[in-house]
């Protein structure tokens, strides 16, 4: 009986060796059919190929009698990947990057379930992208840029639960990014860019809070950037630059706590810069270049000690003066010409700014208007000026034309914006409007006290501001407006 246990252990050693000797000698023949689709006789590194030994083959490795690796990089492979490379079930490694590859991918490359890297990036490899990409269930990285794809991203590539990276940049993809891309859970790297992937982004790419490198530029992305992108809290890049995006810097992305990196330069994006920008206490670099932006940059930009580069050129209603306390960080870039930002003209910012490697100002001076065109944007943000009843060219254009807006010898002379929907309260800048002779915002739903500034305006006439929410005592200066006229506080 003893005898005949050990016969059968022999026999099951035996059978096991020649069942992996044929899966290896299937796993050469599927070798020869891609060294002879790929002129393996003129790769730069042919060694040992063809012999017995599998395992002596340049960029082959074997393992328990299988190819587990194929590193053939930068080796002059020139043709066809052949479908027999999907025969190869115990492959983790597929390196074939920086070749002259040609013809599409093959769809039996879906049968590898053992591939953990893909990287095919630098041939010329055309096409779509078969479906059956989505069945590695096991790959970690792929990365297919710099080739010639063609059609859309897979919607299948959402299975792939284990993806850490995928680049897909430098390719001729087109048609949408597709939602099941926020099922990618413990993806950390998504870079598409250089395509011509369109449409808007997917709010499901706000599920991907394990992402810490987003590049989607240099596409046709249209739309708003939503704001679900905001939960991304692990992201250290957004790159959106160079698309089609339109609306504002969602205010969830004070969220973005981790961010260094916040590229949205050359697009359509309107609106004011929000003070939540303030919040990216790790920001290194912002970019928001080329865009429609409006307003006056948010004093909050200054508290950010990390940032080191900021570009705000060819923004042309981008106004006001640069904040001050921007002279306690030491950037290294300042750039915003085509804007109509002022320096602050003051010996301290004169001499910060020499320290600056590479600055780029917008010629504008800063004068009378510029300071008072800072207490309406003050005005504009403190009462809700976005949902104002008419907010007529408000924060674009010459001040005469903002709704409501007098302006005598270059300076504001009247506000008057009574029954308009003003929701919030008065900022003290108002007291910088030195020479306001009327202030009319009688019948809105302004809160809080009266601006102690404002009666010291020396020249003002007139002062409405009757069935609002004011609250608390009437200032004693109120008694020595000499210049007042006109005033009504009542209800």
């Amino acid at each position: 009986m003893r005898k005949l246990f050990f016969l059968l252990i022999f026999f099951l050693v035996g059978l096991g060796q020649t069942l992996r000797a044929q899966d290896l000698q299937a796993d050469s023949t599927t070798l020869v059919a891609l060294y002879n689709s790929t002129n393996g006789a003129n790769w730069t590194n042919n060694t040992g190929w063809l012999s017995d030994n599998v395992a002596n083959w340049y960029g082959v490795t074997v393992l328990g009698g299988r190819v587990t690796a194929l590193t053939l990089m930068s080796n002059n492979l020139a043709g066809t990947i052949p479908a027999e490379i999907g025969n190869l079930s115990a492959l983790t490694r597929l390196w074939l990057y920086t070749n002259q590859l040609t013809g599409a991918l093959p769809p039996e490359i879906g049968n590898l379930l053992s591939l953990r890297e893909l990287f095919l990036y630098g041939n010329q490899l055309n096409g779509s992208l078969p479906s059956q990409l989505g069945n590695l269930s096991a790959v970690q990285d792929m990365r297919l840029s710099q080739n010639l794809f063609t059609g859309e991203i897979p919607a299948e590539l959402g299975n792939l639960a284990s993806l850490r990276i995928l680049l897909l940049p430098n390719t001729s993809l087109s048609g949408s990014l597709p939602p099941e891309l926020g099922n990618l859970a413990n993806l950390q790297q998504l870079t598409i860019a250089g395509t011509q992937v369109s449409g808007p982004l997917p709010p499901e790419l706000g599920n991907l809070t394990n992402l810490s490198i987003l590049w989607l530029s240099d596409n046709n992305l249209t739309g708003e950037i939503p704001r679900e992108l905001g939960n991304l809290n692990s992201l250290t890049q957004l790159n959106l630059e160079g698309n089609n995006l339109t609306g504002s810097i969602p205010d969830s992305f004070a969220g973005l706590s981790n961010l260094q990196w916040l590229f949205l330069d050359q697009n359509q994006l309107s609106g004011l810069i929000p003070e939540a920008i303030g919040a990216l206490q790790n920001l290194v670099n912002l970019r928001l270049s080329e865009n429609q932006f409006i307003g006056a940059l948010p004093d909050t930009i200054a508290s950010i000690s990390s940032l080191r580069t900021l570009w705000l050129r060819n923004n042309p209603e981008l106004l006001g003066v640069i904040p001050s306390q921007v002279t306690n960080i030491p950037l290294t870039e300042l750039i915003f010409n085509n804007t109509n930002i002022c320096e602050p003209e003051n010996p301290g910012y004169n001499a910060w700014k020499m320290s600056v490697t590479t600055y780029q100002a917008s010629g504008v001076s800063c004068g009378n208007r510029e300071l008072d065109s800072l207490a309406l944007v003050s005005l504009y943000n403190s009462t809700d000026g976005a949902n104002w009843t008419d907010n007529s060219n408000w924060l674009s254009g010459n001040l005469e034309t903002w709704k409501g807006i007098e302006v005598t010898l270059d300076r504001v002379s009247q506000i008057d914006l009574a029954s308009n929907n003003l929701t919030g309260v008065l900022p003290d800048s108002l007291g910088s409007l030195r020479y306001l002779r009327a202030l009319e915002l009688s019948d809105n739903n302004i809160l809080g006290s009266i601006p102690l500034p404002v009666f010291n305006l020396s020249f003002l006439e007139t002062l409405f501001l009757q069935s609002n929410q004011f609250s608390g005592d009437l200032p004693w200066q109120l008694f020595n407006q000499v210049s007042l006229r006109q005033l009504a506080l009542g209800q």
